[in-house]
């Protein structure tokens, strides 16, 4: 009797189960279209030819129907409801969820739980209620990467907006605004975090005018894109940041009222017109981790301070004017003739002469300079900088540095000099016939070869001999950093002037005659060196010292003069190390570089290098912190897409951590360390 009871018992359990069960998967609805006019409430477009109940979830994938679909609500005043909707579209296909401008129901669209998009996948609000929300959503909406939510309608979005997750994978997600109608069309921005956020005009006829106002930060994790026909404009104090490119192919008006906000990218810039109408003294920054293109096809105008702060450097790839003022914190900015740099009659350009590694790397050039002002050029070529200043001097000129011998450009001497620097010139245009003084500045006795000052002088050449053109004035001092200015100097619109260091006499300033420039730069876990030395065929060999005082030093390797680059691993510790060349001459003469520095500042976490650089299922960094702490290391591919976290505790000093990336795709990436708020520099690697 007991065994009975147990197996009618089991049996009702079993049978309850399977209910639960068929209850379940009844509740996950499918799309099959059988109905054929793509409606929300026509029962036949439903695997089970039942329309979905407030309690349903719903999965539009590509199980049943291969090809890209749209669903959509019907015509009037009819809303929908269910629990959960996941949007799955299969490879290369797109799925739609529409809410079509006939539909005004509010709200349209009734979600109790949460909505996914995945890649292909599109959600579109064109509701035509005349206010409210149209989508009520009580979890989270996820716009995954590849897919999209299109804000279509001029009703509101602040309230779904403030559902938009913004965990991992998300980062190229979409949100795109093509409002119709005339009037200015406020987006919420304070406080929140976008993928992708994209600003259109097409829905309204061409022309649709954007405002964002707000104390709160706003991030974009992905691109933010404003195209033509949009004016996308700023009442804003807080940090509007772009991880990645900001393009402008319409308008942006970064401040409209007082603020001194910024706007910082870290992609590239690709620029139709940025400009400001307000009072403030906002500023456009560049300052990612890895090389920034800049390109201007309309202008920065107004008082916009652009402001680069990159270390890897920012390259032009189109011309670009300033009108207000240019600010140089880190980091080189490169051009070249059909990319120039130009600077207004208005603006000015601030540059740190005193940082080597922040300069114009290619030409320059300054509108209307005024008589009785001064300019000047931050320019430098490689890793050097190499300023020139105009003085008294009036028009456009053109400036850059090059660091080749002046002797290329002619080895003849006029009687005023005895011989010109064999490492460095500078190339200057007038666009008019003008004049005014030039001062060329000098480094080290290594650098510049300035060794006595009353025989310096500024030589000059149009490609033919070299002649002085005087010395009126010095700064700093010889065998340290100073400049020379010449004499007033006469320039006409129809030629290229060539001006260097000279001497008067032969025994003084050799500029230097022998030169030995060493060259340090950092790569993954090492420091490579390489050098330039002139004329090679003097010298016997060379060899690398290291100090860690920068006084006494050591030879760390000894290497013929045919030889071209040396290795070493980085250092682990922190503080810094000196490095120079010994060169030995054939003539029994020693001579050196000017000193490499390498400087390991002691912050509170280095990601030193990692290895294998090609690895397959394991992948080990060396991390160096200063403090016990906790740290997430962020796997990106090469377009900045977040892949992984991995999450560690550290402690103080010198560790080797383990990472598993068996579950990455072959390709390369990169990685870093965050921890407080603060980033280490990214390492480059590759997944086999």
């Amino acid at each position: 009797m007991c065994s009975w009871k147990m197996m009618r018992r089991f049996a009702l359990a079993a049978c309850i189960f399977l209910l639960s069960a068929i209850s379940v998967f009844a509740q996950q609805k499918k799309w099959d279209g059988g109905g054929g006019d793509s409606l929300f409430t026509t029962a036949a477009n439903w695997i089970d030819d039942l329309v979905p109940l407030s309690s349903d979830s719903i999965l539009l994938d590509n199980s049943i129907i291969s090809s890209s679909y749209v669903v959509q609500l019907p015509a009037g005043n009819t809303g929908v409801g269910f629990s959960h909707l996941k949007v799955h579209p299969g490879f290369s296909t797109s799925i739609s969820f529409v809410i079509p401008k006939t539909n005004t129901a509010i709200p349209a669209l009734n979600c109790s739980g949460g909505i996914v998009l995945e890649e292909g996948a599109r959600l579109q609000n064109s509701s035509g209620a005349a206010s409210g929300n149209a989508i009520s959503i009580t979890d989270s909406l996820y716009v995954f990467n590849g897919a999209s939510y299109i804000h279509n309608t001029d009703i509101g979005h602040a309230s779904l907006i403030t559902r938009l997750a913004a965990g991992f994978g998300t980062e190229n997600g979409t949100v795109e605004f093509n409002v119709p109608g005339t009037a200015s069309y406020t987006l919420s921005v304070s406080n929140r975090v976008y993928g992708n956020l994209i600003l259109n005009a097409t829905a309204s006829g061409g022309a649709r005018t954007y405002i964002s106002t707000g104390v709160n930060p706003l991030l974009i994790k992905g691109n933010c894109i404003i195209n033509a026909g949009a004016t996308y404009s700023l009442n804003f104090s807080g940090e509007f940041s772009v991880q990645k490119s900001l393009q402008v192919n319409g308008i942006f008006n970064i401040s409209t009222g007082n603020n001194s906000n910024s706007i910082k990218v870290k992609g590239d810039i690709v620029d139709g017109t940025i400009t400001e109408s307000g009072t403030g003294s906002p500023v456009l920054v560049l300052d990612g981790m890895v090389s920034q293109q800049l390109g201007v096809k309309g202008q920065i105008s107004n008082s916009i301070t652009l402001k680069t702060n990159n270390l890897s450097g920012i390259l032009l790839i189109s011309p670009i004017l300033i009108n207000h003022k240019l600010e140089m914190v880190a980091g080189k900015i490169s051009t070249t003739d059909s990319t120039l740099l130009i600077i207004s009659s208005s603006g000015s350009i601030v540059a740190d002469s005193t940082q080597a590694s922040v300069f114009v790397n290619g030409p320059l050039r300054k509108q209307g300079a005024v008589a009785g002002s001064y300019f000047l050029f931050p320019v430098g070529a490689g890793s050097v900088q190499r300023w020139l200043r105009i003085q008294e001097a009036v028009g456009d000129y053109i400036v850059s540095f090059v660091r080749n011998s002046a002797n290329s450009i002619s080895s003849l001497m006029d009687s005023s000099l005895h011989h010109v620097s064999n490492l460095e010139y500078w190339k200057v245009q007038a666009l008019a016939n003008q004049s005014g003084k030039l001062e060329l500045s000098f480094n080290d006795v290594n650098s510049g070869g300035v060794t006595e000052l009353s025989s310096l002088r500024v030589a000059q050449s149009q490609g033919a001999e070299w002649k002085s053109a005087g010395a009126s004035a010095f700064s700093g001092s010889a065998g340290a950093a100073g400049s020379v200015l010449s004499d007033t100097v006469h320039f006409d619109q129809t030629g290229i002037y060539y001006f260097s260091l000279g001497s008067a006499t032969a025994n003084q300033n050799p500029l230097p005659l022998r030169t030995a420039i060493l060259y340090l730069e950092e790569k993954y876990n090492a420091l490579y060196f390489s050098w330039q030395i002139n004329p090679l065929d003097d010298s016997k060999n060379i060899e690398i010292q290291e100090s860690v005082d920068g006084i006494l030093f050591r030879t760390v390797s000894m290497l013929e003069k045919g030889e071209r680059i040396y290795v070493i691993r980085k250092p682990a510790s922190f503080g810094k190390r000196y490095f120079r060349l010994l060169i030995n001459w054939k003539d029994g003469v020693q001579s050196h570089s000017a000193i490499r520095i390498f400087s390991l500042r002691n912050e509170a976490l280095q990601l030193n290098y990692l290895y294998p650089v090609v690895a397959h299922d394991l992948l080990q960094l060396s991390v160096v912190a200063n403090k016990s702490q906790m740290v997430e290391f962020r796997v990106l591919d090469l377009q900045g897409n977040l892949i992984h976290k991995h999450l560690f505790f550290i402690g103080v000093g010198g560790h080797k951590i383990t990472l598993p990336i068996g579950y990455l795709r072959a390709g390369q990436y990169q990685i870093f360390g965050l921890s407080s708020g603060l980033y280490t520099k990214p390492l480059r690697f590759i997944k086999s």
